[in-house]
């Protein structure tokens, strides 16, 4: 028989991490995608606080099934290198977090083009940061889970399919339906 495990962002029921436990106690759910905590997103933690999230999870008996993370969001005309530097950061916070973080599962996003660029010209750049980060992450055994979002090269269900006709079973999905443009919403 199979089981199914629920998991949620529960910083959308509050941005306190206790008030987050108790929710997700409250309501039997054992899993949580780590994002924000108390106020802040989890990138912005410093190590102790990553340590007490990993201490009030675990004694709580939840566990972290992915890591909500910016990566991916950042400014057309931004700094890839730190962005990197960022992408690193989340990877040492999921090394951090431990026996908590059961799926290694990082959420990303698939870049913004600059305003004017048209897809095609964008496709070369986005693919090649989506590699690079692919790599970085197989290389420290972390799972990179695209989260399609309006404005980024894989916003449709049609754009998603072409970043995985592209890169096969390195890239898994996390299909945001509130995140879908309007007019692909309810197919």
């Amino acid at each position: 028989m199979s089981r199914i495990v629920y998991s949620a962002f529960s910083d959308e029921i509050t941005p306190a991490l206790e008030g987050q436990i108790r929710a997700l106690k409250q309501l039997g759910i054992s899993m949580t995608e780590l994002r924000g905590v108390n106020g802040k997103s989890f990138v912005q933690l410093t190590n102790e606080e990553i340590d007490e999230v990993r201490q009030s999870l675990a004694a709580a008996n939840i566990t972290v099934s992915a890591l909500g993370s910016p990566i991916g969001k950042m400014e057309p005309d931004g700094d890839f290198k730190e962005h990197l530097k960022l992408f690193e950061r989340v990877m040492d916070i999921g090394d951090r977090l431990g026996a908590v973080f059961t799926t290694r599962r990082i959420r990303f996003f698939s870049f913004y083009p600059r305003s004017g660029q048209n897809r095609a010209d964008f496709k070369a750049e986005a693919t090649e940061r989506i590699d690079t980060l692919l790599t970085r992450a197989q290389e420290r055994g972390f799972v990179l889970c695209h989260e399609n979002e309006k404005g980024v090269y894989g916003e449709s269900p049609e754009q998603v399919r072409e970043l995985c006709d592209i890169f096969g079973q390195r890239l898994r999905l996390a299909l945001d339906n509130g995140n879908l443009r309007d007019d692909f919403k309810g197919l």
